[in-house]
């Protein structure tokens, strides 16, 4: 029960995002891969789960061509990928990607459009709970985010910023400046942490931290549940706010205006 297929195509873009405003376009260049340790690749639906093939056992091969990447995998050895083998065969399942995991650095990027500079800040760690928790954004949060959710990134970080923006306004702050004191500093905290936010903001808060936490590292549980389980706390005027910058800065990196 063998399926081979490209995850990926070189020099063809695509686009990942497309509004009104606004398309988030992306290429791979065909040096992608160059440099890549492929000693461990797994093969799984949508980018989470269970594991169907993989290359540490050799039920999975990876070939770099001309075309792109090509993969050959061995379905046989358990029922989800017998069953997965089937919705292949019968036309069910016909489409199949790629992600990468790795360290941001400065200089050109092979995953893009075209050759730009990575910025340091497209991954922020910050401390919660006691421990650093990383969190990434690329031009592929939107699709991993619409996968998980089946919601609009872009629009649901808009409704947050909104929702924030509007708590602490609602609590009359003004966030002190750069001259302020340390005593100052951390009272304004406290009241933006006193302020209130509706249930639904919370919940499109928890789903966008889960998936750019996932994003920075894929080892997190998978599901947002089990990923908050691992904190005792988990305080949205904390972490919000590196999220929204976070947001801002990958879309001033990804985004392209749509000609008129």
């Amino acid at each position: 029960m063998a399926v081979e297929g490209y995850a990926c195509t070189f020099g063809q873009p695509y686009d990942l995002y497309d509004s009104a405003d606004y398309r988030i376009t992306e290429q791979v260049d065909a040096r992608a891969f160059d440099g890549c340790d492929m000693s461990d690749v797994i093969m799984q639906y949508d980018h989470e789960g269970r594991v169907f093939a993989r290359t540490r056992n050799n039920t999975l091969s990876l070939m770099v061509d001309s075309v792109g990447l090509k993969i050959s995998a061995e379905l046989g050895g358990t029922d989800i990928g017998r069953q997965l083998y089937q919705e292949i065969k019968g036309g069910y399942t016909d489409k199949m990607s790629f992600a990468l995991a790795g360290t941001l650095r400065s200089g050109p990027r092979t995953l893009a459009p075209q050759v730009w500079e990575a910025e340091p800040e497209m991954v922020k760690e910050i401390e919660i709970d006691g421990k650093p928790v990383g969190f990434r954004a690329t031009a592929l949060t939107p699709r991993l985010y619409r996968h998980k959710f089946g919601r609009d990134i872009i629009r649901d970080m808009g409704q947050l910023k909104k929702a924030y923006d509007k708590a602490v306004r609602s609590a009359g702050l003004v966030k002190p400046g750069p001259d302020a004191t340390s005593e100052e500093q951390e009272a304004y905290q406290q009241a933006v942490n006193a302020a209130q936010m509706e249930v639904t903001d919370l919940e499109i808060f928890e789903n966008v931290s889960f998936v750019m936490a996932r994003q920075y590292d894929p080892d997190i549980p998978p599901t947002p549940e089990e990923w908050l389980d691992g904190f005792d706390t988990f305080s949205v005027y904390k972490v919000l706010p590196s999220i929204l910058e976070l947001w801002r800065l990958n879309e001033l990196t990804t985004a392209k205006p749509k000609k008129k």
